[in-house]
């Protein structure tokens, strides 16, 4: 590899130069270009102070876009206080977390994407059965005036689904009322469901 060494002059000031004839380039002093296109009275400075600051900035991007994705473990009621505004995937299709819940256990990972405004939900095990309110009110003969899940009165028009493996016990109460003098017709009661 054979190096030429030449100056060469560019608005009658010296700028350093090296041709490469492997390469076939030429390579030019960065202090010496700084010279003349700021005209500064510290190239050499410039270049320091200039370097320092892409160097921040490139880790400040390279951090930014670290931080923008972050993995966490699944907790359905933080998804929806705080992270409510995202759009959710469950096995890259998109859902509403509302109408679900998940089994924990069955959950392998959470990725929040910040930037996007996505929460992507892989599970362990993709073919799992699902449990469905109503159709606890269909094959109990039952219509329910409450489905109570985890203690808390559920809006039973927006739960879809409850994954079986997040349900750790179901209950039916059913009104003593109904139970004695309406036992052909189908009484109200309460679904009660508590999850793992």
């Amino acid at each position: 590899m054979k190096k030429e060494t030449s100056i060469k002059l560019f608005e009658e000031r010296k700028v350093r130069t090296v041709w490469d004839e492997e390469k076939e380039e030429w390579y030019f002093s960065v202090v010496d270009v700084i010279n003349v296109l700021t005209e500064s009275p510290n190239p050499r400075n410039y270049w320091k102070v200039l370097k320092h600051r892409l160097i921040i900035i490139v880790c400040g991007v390279f951090l930014f876009a670290s931080c923008s994705v972050r993995n966490v473990t699944y907790n359905r009621d933080k998804i929806l206080t705080k992270y409510n505004n995202y759009t959710v995937f469950l096995n890259s299709k998109q859902i509403n977390i509302d109408t679900l819940y998940l089994d924990k256990n069955n959950v392998k990972t959470v990725k929040i994407k910040k930037l996007e405004k996505h929460i992507y939900i892989m599970q362990k095990n993709t073919k799992v059965e699902y449990f469905s309110p109503r159709d606890a009110s269909l094959t109990q003969n039952q219509n329910f005036e409450n489905v109570i899940i985890n203690g808390e009165l559920a809006d039973t028009i927006r739960i879809k689904q409850i994954e079986i493996g997040a349900i750790k016990n179901i209950e039916i109460l059913v009104k003593e009322e109904d139970r004695i003098f309406n036992h052909r017709k189908p009484g109200t009661g309460s679904l009660i469901i508590t999850l793992k």
